[in-house]
């Protein structure tokens, strides 16, 4: 997520985790010490981050943050830091007294020096911290975090070493079946192990908890549960929950899975969504496209094969395949059947992020990628809409860890309908925002079984208009949104 920090005449952006605390945020950034250049006397805290000395006020003007345990919107109202967790995008304004501007020519940026291993470590050292773990299909996604407050303090990301048996869930099953179940339990089970080592080194103090959210093939394989269940239809998984285990020494718990395709790392995402009385949309891209539409009350869910386009690694600064396809969608290097023109067809379309740097090339073939995805899910939407009680999203939540995605480049490309502007926002990676709450929150783990025994779980092979909705969305819309028909 994208943090926007105001103040004078400065404006920074950083990129931050979701529901990171703003006051460690600012305080990492910006060394909040006596011996900054800036008046710190109204940024400040006494009382530990308690909320109760009230020295530590900024100006929330906009994106949506949990405060003192409720959702809020940026209006410009005066919040305490330490007290706000980011839950999206947003922008903060600091309290700047008169002529406490930097001085002219003082760089405050994060310097090459200030790496990973640097940062935070007497900290890290005195208190008690966690790991939080999102076991992807593709990727592995770690976060260390202090216990006290859910503050995440470092990251890191690994590739899934059971790739190497296929880049899909079902190629992983085959496999297990055919007997290289406990060769693919040990290949992630390493990578979890490296994840350890590189956030807590054996000089340090070991975690004390560590949580998990993962999909449901992905649980099995972890532990070497049979998947024969899971290899044709009527797809049965071994189990759904796992009990609380130890880790070296750590208390471990697993988000809870919901059925075959909808697992944990949904519930841990769907946990820290702003639930309100309206419905609401949650689409996670990955490998694996999962979606879910409804209440607290009654969730309906599909889950659709998305393939490599949302999980590149060639992507830098924040950007994604998906925003270099709408771009040159917009700027007709890029055709509605997808395919890419002249000069571009066997160069490819060079994407550019904010601060002028190459960021991509979009291939051909990432080009077909995308669509076969975004054909999947615009048709996992118009079903959900279809088959729910539920007439439209008040709100639809954009999750995953392909970089920032923006409302208008999905409806550019067809991904989303026309119907959704102005409803859509992008939270990053809200199953590890979910392992992260685990750590901290006690209550999170309960929370997350209660909205899992929600969720109705559909397959979405199985509808009629399955073919005829997915043909339809594999070409660019020649005009943005074509409105999606409720069959009732």
């Amino acid at each position: 997520m994208r943090l926007e920090v105001i103040w004078g005449d400065r404006k920074d952006v950083h990129e931050v985790l979701p529901r990171a605390n703003l006051f460690y945020v600012l305080q990492e950034n910006y060394a909040l010490l006596e011996e900054f250049p800036w008046d710190t006397k109204e940024f400040r805290t006494d009382c530990g981050g308690h909320g109760r000395c009230g020295k530590c006020s900024i100006l929330w003007e906009s994106g949506l943050a949990e405060y003192q345990g409720k959702v809020v919107f940026g209006r410009g109202q005066s919040l305490l830091a330490c007290q706000v967790f980011l839950l999206s995008d947003g922008a903060v304004r600091l309290p700047v007294q008169p002529g406490s501007a930097l001085p002219e020519g003082k760089a405050w940026e994060k310097r090459e020096e200030e790496t990973e291993r640097d940062t935070g470590t007497k900290e890290e050292d005195s208190c008690d911290c966690g790991i939080a773990v999102d076991i992807g299909t593709t990727n592995l996604k770690f976060a260390k975090v202090r216990l006290l407050d859910g503050a995440v303090l470092r990251t890191h990301e690994c590739r899934n070493s059971q790739g190497s048996y296929g880049a899909d869930v079902m190629a992983r099953i085959t496999a297990a079946c055919e007997g290289d179940a406990e060769k693919l339990a040990a290949l992630v089970r390493s990578d979890i192990e490296k994840g350890l080592d590189k956030l807590f080194p054996s000089s340090g103090r070991p975690p004390r908890k560590v949580s998990f959210a993962c999909n449901t093939t992905m649980l099995s394989l972890l532990f070497g549960f049979p998947v024969d269940g899971m290899r044709e239809h009527p797809f049965t998984p071994y189990c759904l929950k796992v009990p609380q285990k130890e880790w070296h020494g750590a208390a471990v718990c697993f988000a809870p899975c919901a059925g075959p395709f909808i697992g944990g790392d949904i519930a841990a995402g769907l946990a820290v969504l702003p639930w309100e009385e309206e419905p609401l949309l949650l689409i996670d891209l990955g490998t694996n496209g999962e979606l879910v539409f409804g209440t607290k009350e009654r969730l309906l869910a599909v889950s659709v094969a998305a393939g490599p386009a949302f999980e590149s690694g060639d992507w830098r600064m924040g950007t994604s395949a998906l925003a270099a396809l709408a771009e040159a969608y917009r700027n007709k290097a890029v055709d509605e059947t997808g395919l890419l023109l002249e000069p571009y067809f066997e160069t490819g379309y060079p994407f550019y992020a904010e601060d002028g740097s190459c960021a991509g090339i979009l291939t051909q073939s990432a080009v077909r990628d995308l669509q076969l995805a975004k054909a999947a899910v615009r048709t996992g939407v118009e079903y959900l809409l279809s088959k729910s009680p539920f007439d439209m999203p008040n709100k639809v939540y954009l999750a995953g860890g392909m970089g920032t995605l923006r409302e208008e480049d999905c409806i550019e490309i067809g991904m989303l309908p026309e119907c959704f502007s102005g409803r859509t926002e992008f939270l990053g990676n809200t199953a590890l925002a979910g392992a992260v709450r685990m750590l901290a929150d006690a209550s999170a783990h309960n929370a997350m079984e209660k909205l899992a025994e929600k969720i109705e779980e559909h397959e979405l092979a199985g509808w009629d208009r399955f073919g005829e909705s997915y043909l339809r969305y594999l070409d660019l819309p020649e005009k943005n949104g074509i409105e999606v028909e409720s069959q009732r």
